[in-house]
């Protein structure tokens, strides 16, 4: 837009006006507004030099609006008000602690994570709506991207050039499997903390979910690396699905302490270490790069860390929670 006369002028121009016309007088205005009175008599001048209209009568008694004068702060007035309530609406929407908030979690860190972090933001922040969905990482991410969703917790291997992301956990991978299921093809790890070695792991049939999956995914990378093949004998995108089965006895899997704790604490399923190499991976909080975050989600980002490192304190989860969280430069 080409800039004019009329756009040049400032708020505070609008303001001596609107204060010449209360006080009825040069001094009375600078008073009220808190200026030099100079300073005030030269935008004054100004003004009527942009406008070039005289919008001021001066005399001895004092000062008096002409007919244009009048004309102008009916609107100078219309205007201030306007723009006090625009500024009072901005930061309103800016600062507000209520509103919608979306999170997209990985089914792993929803068992652990969804009912506490719902129940908590309820009681603390009952004017944030939040909505929760689970799905994979790559679906997590897509999903921020093309802001279905405003936060996300995705896995290491993503493409998050796009993203800003706060690293908030570590995490190891263990061999699961039915308390009274223990392979006979591998010699019994009996002492507490003991490990499974990755090339016997990689050797028993399990069940496990597609390679679209970041758990898969992670796993077959890291036998590929030690040279080793996998033995998946059965796919199923469903850890609720792959949990009952384990539990039932009826195969192994490899999944985070935290995605069976609740088995575990039932005494259903056991989890054992692997090592050489230790199965570890990192989550972590995203969203998008070019959508500023709202205060309702910040709020709800600090709750989620927060309650993540309770969750794991509590239960004695085999993870590490990232105490200060940072962003992460891509």
């Amino acid at each position: 837009m080409k800039l004019d006369r009329r756009t040049s002028i400032e708020l505070r121009q609008l303001q001596f006006m609107i204060a010449l016309a209360d006080t009825k007088t040069v001094s009375g205005a600078a008073a009220l507004l808190s200026v030099a009175q100079p300073s005030l008599s030269e935008a004054l001048a100004k003004l009527e030099d942009q406008l070039d209209t005289q919008l001021v009568i001066r005399s001895s008694r004092g000062t008096r609006l002409t007919e244009a004068g009048e004309v102008f702060v009916a609107h100078a007035r219309k205007f201030v008000a306007d723009m006090g309530r625009a500024w009072d609406e901005v930061r309103r929407i800016g600062g507000a602690t209520g509103g919608e908030v979306s999170l997209a979690i990985s089914p792993s860190l929803a068992i652990l994570l969804s009912v506490p972090l719902a129940e908590t933001l309820r009681v603390e922040h009952p004017d944030i709506k939040l909505r929760i969905v689970e799905a994979m990482s790559g679906t997590v991410r897509d999903w921020v991207m093309s802001d279905e969703v405003n936060l996300g917790i995705i896995y290491q291997g993503q493409n998050c050039s796009h993203l800003n992301s706060v690293h908030i956990l570590t995490e190891d991978l263990f061999f699961v499997h039915a308390v009274d299921d223990w392979p006979a093809e591998v010699r019994p790890v009996s002492a507490p903390g003991a490990a499974m070695e990755f090339a016997d792991l990689v050797r028993l049939p399990l069940i496990m979910p597609s390679e679209r999956h970041g758990l898969r995914a992670h796993f077959e990378n890291a036998a590929k690396t030690e040279g080793l093949t996998t033995n998946v004998d059965m796919e199923i995108d469903s850890l609720r699905h792959i949990s009952s089965i384990v539990a039932r006895a009826s195969a192994y899997t490899v999944q985070s302490h935290a995605a069976v704790f609740e088995l575990v604490e039932q005494g259903l399923v056991r989890i054992t270490p692997v090592r050489n190499p230790v199965l570890r991976r990192n989550a972590y909080l995203v969203h998008k790069r070019e959508t500023p975050m709202s205060v309702a989600s910040q709020i709800v980002q600090a709750t989620l860390v927060s309650i993540l490192r309770e969750l794991v304190f509590r239960h004695r989860i085999q993870a590490r929670v990232i105490s200060e969280p940072r962003l992460v430069a891509e």
